[in-house]
């Protein structure tokens, strides 16, 4: 349990040292912490992986709406993958290797100028940049898109029930390392770097 919120802990600091820079305010980055916490509820994804998603996504400049996480969710839903895993197909389309949106059955060739992309034989995206091409590919998991409802389709499943089990000991082990039992374990840690530090002579006898 210990060993859980210091991951958490550690991870969550990362996150919101992350998204304090990108958002430009801490009190902002600490809202949409709250947000996906919320939004997690409704997804089969857990808030670690929303997380880890957002950051992807917001570092390329997308749009993060629960409507647009919605989106990514149920795109990755359809294909049995993690939002995580989209995210990062997402990053690399965006610089124009499209290799990992196979795995979610697209493919994306370049003919005569233009890039277009294919989910079997149907033609599911025509775009002359990367930038418009992930566009229109988030566009499948909208409302009326190829994947719309995929998530909620799975809203009563074991998995999501899991995956909101996972989300709510996440957050309960976040607000644990955030307060007084995170402060003491870091104070700890100092205090023990500090008698390591200041004490040479006694590290090379036991050398």
């Amino acid at each position: 349990a210990v060993r859980s919120i210091i991951n958490v802990t550690t991870e969550m600091e990362g996150f919101r040292a992350q998204w304090t820079t990108y958002l430009g305010d801490q009190k902002l980055a600490n809202a949409e912490l709250e947000r996906l916490g919320k939004l997690a509820n409704s997804l089969p994804q857990d808030i670690g992986d929303l997380t880890q998603a957002f950051t992807v996504f917001t570092r390329f400049g997308l749009n993060t709406s629960n409507e647009a996480m919605t989106a990514f969710a149920n795109i990755a839903s359809a294909n049995s993958k993690s939002i995580v895993q989209f995210a990062e197909a997402v990053a690399d389309s965006l610089t124009g290797e499209f290799e990992r949106l196979k795995e979610f059955g697209i493919k994306v060739s370049n003919e005569n100028g233009k890039l277009i992309a294919r989910i079997g034989e149907d033609t599911v995206a025509v775009a002359t940049s990367a930038s418009e091409l992930t566009k229109q590919l988030t566009a499948l998991g909208e409302e009326g898109g190829r994947f719309a409802g995929a998530a909620e389709a799975q809203a009563n499943t074991l998995s999501t029930a899991l995956s909101n089990l996972r989300g709510a000991l996440f957050l309960a082990a976040d607000e644990v390392g955030q307060g007084g039992f995170g402060a003491a374990l870091a104070e700890a840690a100092r205090q023990i770097t500090d008698y390591i530090n200041n004490n040479d002579e006694l590290i090379q006898q036991i050398s």
